[in-house]
């Protein structure tokens, strides 16, 4: 597999043509905040017959990212340097997205910091109207008061139906 182009928000088009990108029209799915990878190498494993899209602000993780899909022949993967905002308002089109991964966010625990959190109503509105009407929205966290504040904020989002017999599950399906 060639080196892939390095992507930013910055230099795509919004919003941006992703089967032109991957060149296949598969189902998008994203997962912001990536971390190392390691979750979206298991995407692709898991999910071949879709195009999986990585969105994460850190450099270090980029490049780490950038250099292992190549490496481990994840032609079905992408990274992009941005903010999860600046994606979900411009770089993806309204249901445009099979799924959205969101794990392990920053909880930002300190009051004064909690603007920005992950999990916010504007944020969790942009994913919802990026969602296909079938899609899925997957969030963990590990964090007890970032999972009830979380609950919380999905219970008050009628386009989301929780398949979940409790507003959370103790283990990964």
């Amino acid at each position: 597999m060639q080196p892939i182009r390095k992507l930013s928000s910055n230099t795509l088009p919004w919003p941006t043509d992703w089967a032109a990108v991957f060149g296949t029209d598969h189902p998008l799915i994203l997962e912001i905040g990536f971390g190392y990878g390691q979750y979206l190498e298991h995407l692709h494993h898991q999910q071949s017959d879709a195009n999986i899209i990585g969105i994460e602000i850190n450099n270090t993780c980029l490049v780490k990212a950038e250099k292992a899909i190549p490496r481990k022949g994840m032609h079905n993967v992408r990274v992009v340097h941005t903010t999860a905002e600046t994606a979900l308002h411009h770089l993806f089109a309204p249901q445009s997205l099979k799924q959205v991964h969101i794990n392990f966010p920053d909880p930002w625990f300190k009051e004064r910091h909690a603007g920005r959190r992950l999990m916010q109503r504007d944020t969790l509105d942009a994913i919802v109207s990026r969602l296909q009407p079938d899609g899925m929205l997957y969030l963990a966290t590990d964090i007890l008061p970032y999972a009830e504040m979380s609950a919380e904020l999905l219970e008050e989002t009628p386009a989301l139906t929780n398949t979940l017999p409790t507003p959370w599950g103790h283990e990964i399906p």
